[in-house]
Formats: structure tokens, sequence, C-alpha cells
């Protein structure tokens, strides 16, 4: 399955993942997510997501980086329902609220105003 930054997706498999002394955050079974980055491996590639930002790490062959989640925990998001388009917006809505707290009701008002057909779906 290929992926490409941007693309929202859902978590379906959570299970082994690495403690919180490599990551404090991390994917839940059913959580809506954004693509920030991709990283090609010989394992497959590895997801980083905006909605989770975890510490840098130092690889043993030398060099840093954020641990990323194997593409094999997620699965595209289908278009077709507002639980997950309310999901999606929910953490830019917060930062709305508190940047701008008039105009985050109002934005919020127009978004809620969206039709159902054309919001995302997580079968």
């Amino acid at each position: 399955m290929s992926f490409h930054v941007g693309q929202v997706v859902v978590c379906v498999d959570d299970s082994g993942l690495p403690g919180p002394d490599v990551v404090t955050e991390v994917p839940k079974v059913g959580g809506v997510y954004t693509i920030r980055e991709i990283r090609p491996d010989e394992y497959g590639d590895g997801l980083l997501l905006h909605e989770l930002h975890n510490p840098l790490l130092q690889w043993v062959c030398g060099g840093e980086g954020e641990a990323s989640f194997h593409n094999r925990r997620f699965r595209p998001a289908k278009m077709t329902s507002l639980e997950v388009l309310e999901a999606v917006l929910e953490p830019t809505r917060r930062l709305e609220e508190i940047q701008h707290p008039g105009d985050a009701l109002q934005r919020k008002r127009q978004v809620l105003g969206v039709s159902a057909t054309s919001a995302l779906l997580v079968n």
C-alpha cells in the first residue's frame, strides 16, 4: 500500500509499540492521523504523523531522528464520514480557540455546516 505526505490515515494496529523510553506519543487503533513525513526502509516505510511528536533519538549508525511508525499499522481513510473530519479538525480547533477565541466560534459554525457526504469515513 502506498502512502503520501498529507494523506489522512487510520491506525489499524497499535500492538507491540515501543515503550516510553523510546516514544512518548503513540497512535491508537481507530485514531485518525495525517502523514507529515515518510521514511523509506528495507522493512517498509516508516510514517511520522502531524498529530504525534516524539523526542529525537540517537541512531546506532550515527545521526539522530524521531522514531517512525511502520506503514502496516495504518490504512488510508475513506472519504465519507463526518466523525473523521471532526477528529482531524480537533487539534486545529483547539489551537484556534487559544490564539483567536472570537474567530474560533465563527469557524466552528462554518465547519459544522459541512454536509456529511463531503467528509471522511473510518471503516
